[in-house]
């Protein structure tokens, strides 16, 4: 079970990290000391998961037990799912060997042609090219 803030960062997570939807089930989250006010056995599946602050929220039939602590534990296994920016791997962004390879060769072509005005068209293809990768890249 993934647990988090609300807001501020301070102390131990508390509650859920954002608003998770389980089947016919949404839980939120609060700030710290609201409590859950859910029924019995559903709010000790909150506490037992170690969820001390959270707004629970219902759909449809509850009376039935067992169906609405299901939709509780589904719900709660949903958090684990729900992944952080902190949680996030560092990106290393390189250039690819295709990109290397027309700009080698936009530079070669520009290189090997003697006017001006060819070299110009070049140099207009080498700049769009570059564009192009680099919105690409980013």
């Amino acid at each position: 079970v993934c647990r988090g803030y609300w807001r501020n960062k301070i102390g131990k997570p508390h509650a859920v990290p954002c608003k998770v939807t389980g089947r016919l089930w949404l839980c939120a989250g609060v700030p710290r000391g609201t409590g859950i006010v859910l029924a019995p056995m559903p709010k000790k599946l909150l506490l037992m998961a170690g969820i001390d602050d959270c707004y629970p929220s219902a759909r449809g039939c509850t009376s039935a037990l067992g169906n609405f602590a299901k939709a509780a534990f589904d719900t709660i296994s949903k958090t684990d799912s729900y992944l952080a920016p902190d949680l996030w791997k560092e990106t290393v962004f390189t250039k690819s060997l295709s990109s290397s390879y027309w700009i080698q060769w936009v530079r070669g072509s520009c290189r090997s042609r003697g006017t001006r005005e060819k070299a110009s068209h070049a140099g207009l293809f080498k700049s769009l090219v570059t564009v192009h990768l680099l919105t690409f890249i980013w």
